[in-house]
Formats: C-alpha cells, sequence, structure tokens
C-alpha cells in the first residue's frame, strides 16, 4: 500500500531532527543528579522514571508537538508521490487546501481553510501543553 509508504518516508525523514532534540534535552540533564541517584543505590529504572524523565518532560512536549503538527501539514511526500493516490485516499488537510486555492483558484476558500488549520493547530497545541504541563505540588 502506498501509503504505508508514505510514512516510512516521512518518519524516516522526521527521525533524525527528533533524536536531535531528545539529545539536546538529555544532554542538559546534570550529570551530578545521576551520580548522586547511583550513591543512593537507585538502579538504571528507578534513575530513568525518578530522573530522566521529569526533566526531559519540556524537551518530550516539544518533540510531540512538532511531530504532531509536521503530520498534520504534510504535504510534500503526498504531492509528489501520490496527488492525492487512489480515489482520493490519501488526501491532507494541506493538500486540499493546495487544490482548493490552486488548482480550483478559490483562493479566498483556500486562505479560510488555511485559516481553519491554524487554529486547529494552536487548540491541538494548547491541549497537548496542559496534558504535559508540571503536576501541581512537584518542584
Amino acid at each position: 500500500d502506498s501509503f504505508w509508504s508514505i510514512i516510512a518516508m516521512v518518519v524516516w525523514k522526521v527521525a533524525g531532527f527528533t533524536m536531535i532534540i531528545l539529545m539536546a534535552g538529555l544532554q542538559s540533564i546534570p550529570q551530578d543528579l545521576q551520580e548522586a541517584a547511583v550513591i543512593d543505590g537507585a538502579g538504571p529504572f528507578a534513575r530513568f522514571r525518578a530522573i530522566t524523565l521529569p526533566l526531559m518532560r519540556r524537551t518530550l512536549a516539544l518533540a510531540l508537538i512538532l511531530s504532531v503538527a509536521g503530520s498534520i501539514l504534510a504535504f510534500d511526500q503526498f504531492y509528489i508521490i501520490l496527488r492525492g493516490g487512489p480515489r482520493n485516499q490519501t488526501l491532507t488537510a494541506v493538500y486540499w487546501i493546495f487544490n482548493q486555492s490552486f488548482v480550483s483558484f478559490k483562493l479566498g476558500y483556500g486562505a479560510a481553510l488555511s485559516m481553519v488549520l491554524l487554529v486547529i493547530l494552536v487548540a491541538l497545541s494548547l491541549v497537548q501543553l496542559w496534558l504535559l504541563r508540571k503536576p501541581e505540588g512537584l518542584d
């Protein structure tokens, strides 16, 4: 199926950038905390759960928001390879906006669709930030 090949291509395209973001987050964790946990007798899983994961919360939130927004805004792969695919099964939101604006020349409608997509992306990002916020009482 052509859809799975597009997914593989997008994952290949985005994986390196996401890994760089996550590596930067991991390198920002002070090594002193890890060493202190080892001295206190914490195992690898306990260190990951108590130190690494909480300190990576913002980095993970950034990676998640960029991934979700990038998935919704996917256009180039679908346009280059499929052009809507068989029976328009692989139309994305941005591809639909492109068709309405530049193929059907409904520029106002395309601009309105773009604004709706912007509102949806902002709402999704805010929901993700709210879900990934720091729980009350934790410092």
